[in-house]
């Protein structure tokens, strides 16, 4: 309604003041709608928006903080109002209660900002519309009622005491669902939410994906620090992955107690990826996942066992030719190129390698066949002639025995015998 539009105004005036009207779509496509919502962001809840620049976060949260304590609190009455120009839930403001608490049906009706009228029928009516609830930070211990409200497609749930996903699956129009900071052990419930396309499940129990196999067109899933017993990694399951590999854009899975992320593989539309602070060691264990996420473009292996071995970042540049932003350090064009050259070099230098001995034989050989190239023979296989004048015999045909022949041959003419000499191992000289 109109009452609607005022505060969507309201959000891009104030961003356009801070000069940051680029950040009006990302409020918008999460769900918030008003001033009062944004007031309760903190640096994490805008890391987790994709509010990367620490200095944009910084200005958001220093004018949120001077616009929240500028404003007077608001009472119950008036956060309580009809809803009926209105589409668009309003929170409701106040202490958390001391212990944890369901989900009752006159906090639902508050948080919707529903007045009861007294009449169940027209209640039921105003709940029906709800678009986006709030029950952030309520110590909440279960969810219930919410089956009566179908419209929803926001829903905040974190920092909660919530240890069970029930009470869900009414709510298929939920497009974005945030239970981060629980108690959740296991991806239940969550079948019936079709629409889901952001899911927020990390700081939980969870040592499972699992359960969302209708939910094939999710995009953006977190289940990063969860608390895990110690030794237990996050287990995946099959159908699970089968179900988002062709939706699924981004996956933070860091800290987790994660050792082999091959599982990982068939999520073929993946294009961010963090697995920081695991306990991956192994190369090929990365290779085998990233040649299956041949769309990949940012990856996170940060405090890894793999990230201190000796050239570590070159040889996950060279896995993956997508990847652009490694650990948070851009890959840039020529540093892919120069590896990839010097990759190449390498490969030449032992293609030659192994053909350098036939080269080396050759070029003996050629020496042999050539008569006139000087080659200086290792003393035992040269003849030589010894003090007492006896001929020593080589043990084999030396290199040089041509010349020893040509010797022999002209000491032989020069005694003027024609007929064919006998050698005498122990005489000087050869007898006819």
């Amino acid at each position: 309604g109109s009452d609607l539009r005022v505060k969507m105004s309201d959000i891009s005036a104030f961003l356009s003041e801070l000069h940051l009207s680029k950040y009006n779509e990302v409020f918008v496509k999460n769900g918030f709608e008003d001033m009062e919502s944004l007031c309760e962001l903190t640096d994490l809840h805008l890391q987790q928006l994709h509010v990367d620049d620490a200095d944009d976060r910084a200005i958001l949260l220093a004018a949120l903080r001077t616009a929240e304590n500028s404003t007077p609190n608001m009472s119950a009455d008036n956060v309580l109002r009809n809803s009926s120009g209105s589409s668009r839930s309003t929170s409701l403001q106040g202490p958390p209660a001391s212990n944890a608490t369901p989900l009752t049906l006159e906090l639902l009706r508050a948080t919707a900002g529903v007045q009861s009228t007294g009449k169940p029928d027209s209640d039921a009516a105003l709940l029906a519309r709800a678009t986006h609830l709030r029950f952030n930070g309520k110590r909440l211990s279960q969810i219930d009622h919410l089956d009566m409200c179908p419209a929803v497609r926001v829903l905040y749930l974190y920092e909660n005491r919530i240890e069970r996903l029930r009470g869900l699956s009414n709510c298929q129009q939920l497009t974005h669902l945030y239970l981060q900071n629980n108690r959740i052990s296991f991806m239940e419930g969550l079948s019936s939410l079709v629409n889901l396309t952001k899911l927020y499940l990390n700081d939980n129990s969870i040592t499972c994906l699992e359960g969302l196999d209708r939910c094939t067109r999710l995009e953006e899933l977190h289940l990063s620090n969860q608390r895990l017993p110690l030794g237990q990694p996050m287990l995946f399951s099959e159908d699970s992955l089968d179900a988002l590999s062709r939706s699924l854009r981004l996956l933070n899975l860091a800290n987790v107690h994660l050792e082999d992320p091959t599982p990982l593989a068939v999520l073929e539309r993946l294009q961010s990826l963090n697995l920081s602070k695991n306990l991956i060691g192994r190369y090929d264990l990365l290779a085998h996942m990233l040649m299956g996420l041949e769309e990949l473009q940012t990856l996170d292996l940060r405090l890894n066992p793999v990230t201190r071995e000796p050239k570590y970042r070159e040889k996950l540049i060279m896995m993956s030719t997508a990847v652009d932003l490694l650990d948070d350090r851009k890959v840039t064009t020529q540093e892919r190129s120069f590896l990839f050259s010097l990759e190449a070099q390498k490969r030449e230098r032992k293609q030659s390698k192994r053909v350098q001995p036939a080269s080396v034989s050759g070029s003996i050989l050629d020496e042999q066949a050539d008569p006139t190239h000087r080659h200086t023979a290792p003393s035992s296989d040269v003849n030589h002639v010894g003090r007492a004048g006896q001929m020593s015999l080589p043990h084999k045909p030396p290199l040089l025995r041509r010349g020893s022949s040509k010797q022999n041959d002209k000491q032989t003419s020069s005694e003027g015998d024609s007929s064919k000499p006998r050698l005498s191992v122990t005489g000087s000289s050869f007898r006819s």
